[in-house]
């Protein structure tokens, strides 16, 4: 595997005043107020010459996280970092993160600008156009998802990686191997640089992809969905990425998401239902925004929000259908009706 090469030396960008100064700034967006910013505010010139110090003279530690559960939509484990150690994060992926995305592969759909959920639905669309004229109708579909991504994906391996992308450039490599090392194992969901680590491992596989030949995928971090000839070939492929990720990556695959099926005119990936010329939304999210619009008119109507915080709600469903086939949706129309009317 073959990662492209710094030339420039970063070290010094990342610990630059300036630069750190203006992490603080990204951080604090919408939270000036809390306690912990203020309390940092307080000496704020002293504490950003602190992490200028200990990352010029590598005395930089980590300090300790606090993790916490959320189920929306799905349960997953949020780890945050100190305030000081989420400045530092900033300061870091400032530099680098352009370095990163050089790197991605050009069918990775995660950690870009510009390349979210919805480029992906897009791209998703255009390659089963392209499959169709490939292949025809005759065509299958597979999905590859690897079990507990973040949670299993083995410090070595990411600083191996790192150490390839940055291997004339000793201080980013210390201090990424620190923000890695903070945690026991994997990369926490919560740190802003496992986005972009999670993204490179995941790079490995968008390459070990092309080495077998497939021509059509787009991954979204963790979720691979490709089109192959036959169902045969999909399952091959699925039993290939299985031994690789276990061999060379230290993941597994989780059995029951990553499978295969003959195209049929459709496949649901990163919350939208992809046709060939359209998308369409997924039937289970515009349910869950409805309920939520619902629960939020009560809320309205009791006095527990304001018009605004209704008509915000209203409009996150109307902007999800905007993209799709839909448009717009009937409750989401009438909430805000409601506020208007009642403002």
């Amino acid at each position: 595997m073959f990662f492209g090469r710094t030339r420039v030396d970063l070290w010094p960008m990342v610990y630059d005043l300036d630069n750190i100064y203006s992490a603080y700034l990204e951080v604090a967006k919408g939270k000036r107020y809390h306690r912990d910013f203020q309390e940092f505010s307080l000496n704020l010139e002293e504490n950003l010459i602190s992490i200028h110090n200990d990352l010029v003279w590598r005395t930089y530690e980590p300090g300790p996280v606090v993790s916490f559960v959320i189920y929306e939509p799905k349960k997953r484990l949020i780890t945050r970092p100190q305030l000081r150690d989420r400045i530092v994060h900033h300061a870091l992926i400032r530099v680098i993160k352009r370095i990163y995305e050089h790197e991605y592969h050009r069918h990775s759909y995660a950690c870009h600008e510009g390349r979210g959920q919805l480029a992906a639905c897009h791209e998703v669309s255009h390659m089963e156009r392209q499959a169709l004229n490939a292949y025809d109708r005759g065509f299958a579909v597979f999905y590859l998802d690897i079990k507990s991504y973040f949670q299993s994906i083995d410090h070595s391996v990411t600083k191996a990686l790192v150490r390839e992308v940055f291997y004339d450039d000793p201080g980013i490599v210390w201090l990424s191997d620190k923000i890695i090392d903070a945690v026991s194992e994997g990369l926490p969901i919560g740190f802003l640089t496992s986005q972009y680590e999670a993204n490179l491992v995941g790079t490995t596989l968008d390459r070990y992809l092309d080495a077998l030949g497939v021509q059509y995928h787009v991954r979204y971090m963790d979720d691979i969905i490709g089109f192959t000839r036959t169902q045969q070939e999909a399952r091959n492929i699925i039993a290939d990425v299985d031994e690789y990720c276990a061999e060379r990556l230290l993941l597994k695959l989780n059995e029951k998401k990553s499978q295969t099926e003959p195209f049929r005119g459709k496949v649901t990936v990163c919350g939208y239902v992809c046709a060939p010329h359209h998308l369409e939304p997924k039937h289970a999210t515009v349910k869950r925004g409805e309920r939520r619009i619902r629960k939020k008119e009560r809320q309205f109507l009791s006095g527990e929000l304001t018009a605004e915080e209704l008509r915000q709600s209203a409009r996150s469903l109307n902007a999800y259908l905007s993209h799709t086939s839909e448009k717009r949706n009937q409750v989401a129309d009438e909430a805000i009706a409601m506020a208007n009317a009642m403002e």
